[in-house]
């Protein structure tokens, strides 16, 4: 097992394991021997619990914080060599879990002094992935999880709370994404921290959400032109509204790639017989409720828009590319040298 902790491992004490993985991992000093270290491992790693709330989606969209319940959950903080504070990306998974390319890009931001918080937002809530199922969470509800963890990391001396990123895959591209829209943030975002970039991984792009074109901080998107999982095209014409009202955004167009590009020691072309495939074009009306464009009526899982079986394929040109785009990015907007 790599360094790094997966925390889909712990078991239902949430708490009596955090402390024991705590205890273990940490019982030496912080700074010992760093220079023993390879730049791109975790000088220090760190479990934290911290508590958010499940709400369906309807009651996410509409701002409703009395709806749903209380869950604890934890995300995993990696610090790199030196002192900080650090420039911080938070990590959000997609609906397998953490899976290799979070390793990866750890990893990545690691070696460029970027520290790394991989938000576990299954575990404290009994999930143990969604790929066959999405409806064991609302589609939305991670990033209330988002905006928690940007809570966290602000009272925490050695992470620069300036320098905040969100990266996601997949369904957690979808957080990535959304999580960067003024409305949403107003509703649900007390933490006092906007993040200062958002970089979505292959994420759907089909809802056209009320007052989705005022979004915060500047917004890559990086996608493969074979996606059938997250098909590129709606992503496209989102980025084309966004640029139309002044937005910074781009997307990266990778031709041939499919979905989940970026996962190592993964088959170049797999199918997914579970996976979901999508053509709905939906819209959120008035009243919060989505709404698919091609019947007028509310938009479900079981509507013809919707099929089963997606194409994931790993593509180690495509990663590479993707990664001098994110490292390049990132070293602009957090001003590293």
């Amino acid at each position: 097992m790599p360094l790094g902790f997966d925390a889909k491992l712990l078991g239902t004490n949430m708490k009596s394991c955090l402390a024991a993985i705590a205890f273990i991992l940490f019982a030496f000093d912080p700074a010992f021997a760093q220079e023993d270290f390879p730049n791109n491992a975790a000088v220090r790693i760190e479990v934290v619990p911290f508590a958010t709330r499940t709400v369906s989606d309807r009651a996410f969209r509409s701002g409703n914080k009395t709806a749903g319940s209380d869950v604890e959950i934890a995300g995993v903080l990696r610090l790199p060599h030196g002192s900080g504070p650090f420039s911080t990306v938070v990590l959000v998974e997609g609906s397998g879990g953490i899976v290799g390319n979070n390793d990866y890009w750890d990893r990545v931001f690691l070696s460029h002094g970027i520290a790394t918080f991989t938000i576990d937002g299954f575990t404290g809530r009994g999930i143990d992935g969604m790929t066959t199922d999405q409806t064991k969470l609302g589609l939305m509800n991670m990033i209330i999880d988002v905006y928690r963890a940007l809570a966290v990391l602000a009272k925490t001396p050695r992470i620069d709370s300036r320098h905040i990123a969100i990266m996601g895959f997949s369904r957690g591209g979808i957080i990535a994404l959304y999580s960067a829209m003024k409305r949403f943030q107003v509703a649900w975002n007390d933490s006092g921290v906007s993040p200062a970039a958002y970089i979505p991984f292959y994420p759907v792009c089909n809802i056209q959400f009320q007052n989705d074109e005022d979004v915060t901080g500047p917004i890559r998107i990086f996608q493969g032109t074979l996606d059938d999982t997250a098909p590129i095209a709606p992503c496209r014409d989102y980025v084309k509204r966004l640029k139309a009202a002044g937005k910074d955004v781009e997307i990266t167009s990778l031709v041939g790639v499919m979905h989940g590009f970026d996962v190592p020691n993964t088959p170049a072309v797999s199918f997914n017989p579970h996976g979901e495939n999508t053509d709905c074009t939906l819209v959120e009306d008035k009243s919060n409720v989505i709404i698919d464009q091609a019947s007028g009526k509310p938009w479900g899982l079981k509507d013809v828009c919707n099929r089963i079986g997606a194409h994931d394929g790993y593509s180690e040109e495509a990663t590479a590319i993707s990664e001098k785009g994110v490292v390049q990015f990132l070293t602009a907007t957090f001003h590293l040298k």
